[in-house]
């Protein structure tokens, strides 16, 4: 299946975000379901949201009436120890964000199996505890063609 092999490859991709590639993060696990960091954890989660298929309507010279687009939702979350400084987490969303942006651009077809990934948002929610909890979610949106009535 297309989608699920899509999938799998926005999993494999992005585990490998680390500070020794260049992003500004190292990723500790990237899973397709909902993944917390541990307490103590300074390093990046990734959950894999899919929120579904659906046709599209556009009707641009190569776009077939079988072609598909989900809507994925990439969820980075980051603990980020109390130290008084907001400096430490206030930038944590951006930098997320990118990184999964420039992860996203090494390839957008996901290995050929995809040909448009969409940027549409991203969204930032902090959460202050006994540590600071960091969540930025990048929605991005996967175009791919099937045979007819497959996947």
């Amino acid at each position: 299946m297309i989608r699920a092999d899509i999938l799998n490859a926005m999993k494999q991709r992005f585990a490998t975000i680390s500070t020794a590639g260049g992003y500004n993060y190292t990723v500790a696990k990237a899973a397709l379901f909902d993944v917390t960091p541990t307490p103590r954890s300074t390093n990046l989660f990734i959950s894999i949201v899919d929120k579904g298929q659906t046709l599209i309507n556009e009707n641009f010279g190569s776009i077939n009436p079988d072609d598909l687009e989900i809507e994925v939702d990439i969820v980075c979350r980051l603990r980020v120890p109390t130290t008084g400084q907001e400096t430490n987490y206030t930038l944590a969303p951006a930098k997320m964000a990118a990184d999964i942006r420039r992860s996203i651009g090494t390839d957008d077809t996901w290995g050929g199996k995809a040909f448009l990934t969409k940027y549409q948002s991203d969204s930032t929610e902090i959460q202050a505890g006994e540590t600071v909890i960091v969540q930025s979610t990048v929605t991005v949106t996967v175009q791919f063609r099937v045979s007819k009535w497959s996947n």
